[in-house]
């Protein structure tokens, strides 16, 4: 099979990208290729002074072009809702939403509504965002929904009795946990998109192993994090190669709703994007309803796939 690269997207004019975390690794990496390629982008950034400077590396990236920047705070319902009714104002619709942000093995925290902040953030809070925006991706030819998991969803489980970490917080244990529920939440979404006879897909991607800033907030002995960052990450691949698999999602006709991507070299973590293995606990059905049913009683969110969606 040959290499996939982003010099093979296509024309993207008129296209609408949505990308949450983008002003920094993988998502500011999509974002830069999206617009380069004619893309309309839609840049969510928790940091607006960080998001203004991403935003000025792209028009100089791409001659000019100027992405539409936003305030989104997914440890926040209420700052998602705000976010939310500024898009629906001024966008019918949105062809990819691109659910990349993250948090990685962080110190213990709550989101402003008292959930574990890695569950809230990498899951709930783009839960919430993908119900709240359903309709303006929902029977769109060729739109999209992908969202971004990680290898180490294959040691994830689902601790549905202390979901948030009451009792006991592994902060790395809590993030394959997040990185799981990410794909339950991406092959539910594909069922019921199917079930609905709605027309968009639904997909899921992880970058492999790339040298982006989450390792930042991992706890580690000091020299030990100091030799990672020293040595280690020279090593890695970067962003703008971790972050081909997902932009493969969101632009390759090649892919199929439901599916999983990420690069297709040794034990996936690094070479051309192709299609990923799903760990067989993503594949628990059960798991996934029940994960559904609890992102809908937190969240407050519930999907809309009425006739008249979109």
């Amino acid at each position: 099979m040959a290499e996939w690269t982003t010099e093979q997207i296509h024309d993207l004019n008129g296209k609408i990208f949505l990308i949450t975390g983008a002003n920094s690794g993988l998502g500011f990496e999509s974002a830069k290729v999206l617009a380069s390629k004619g893309g309309r982008v839609i840049m969510a950034c928790r940091n607006l002074e960080k998001g203004g400077e991403a935003v000025r590396n792209i028009q100089r990236y791409t001659g000019g072009y100027k992405p539409d920047l936003r305030e989104l705070d997914l440890a926040d319902l209420k700052s998602v809702e705000r976010f939310v009714a500024g898009i629906r104002k001024d966008y019918n619709r949105i062809d990819v939403l691109m659910n990349n942000a993250g948090i990685m093995a962080t110190p213990y925290g709550k989101t402003k509504q008292g959930f574990e902040a890695q569950i809230g953030i990498n899951h709930l809070g783009h839960f919430a965002l993908t119900g709240m925006l359903f309709d303006r991706l929902a029977n769109r030819p060729g739109s999209r929904i992908v969202n971004l998991s990680s290898i180490a969803s294959r040691r994830g489980r689902m601790n549905f009795e202390v979901l948030m970490g009451e009792k006991r917080y592994r902060p790395m244990e809590a993030y394959r946990q997040t990185k799981l529920a990410n794909l339950l939440f991406t092959l539910e979404l594909d069922r019921r998109i199917r079930d609905h006879g709605i027309g968009m897909m639904a997909l899921a991607a992880h970058p492999g192993i790339a040298a982006t800033n989450l390792h930042k907030a991992v706890r580690a002995n000091e020299t030990l994090k100091s030799l990672y960052e020293k040595i280690f990450l020279k090593l890695l691949p970067g962003a703008e190669q971790g972050a081909r698999s997902q932009l493969y999602a969101a632009t390759s006709s090649d892919v199929v709703s439901g599916r999983y991507y990420g690069p297709s070299g040794w034990f996936e973590f690094s070479g051309s994007p192709g299609e990923a293995a799903i760990p067989l606990q993503a594949l628990d059905q059960e798991s996934a309803t029940r994960l559904w049913a609890i992102s809908e009683q937190l969240t407050g969110v519930r999907f809309d796939y009425s006739p008249s969606t979109g």
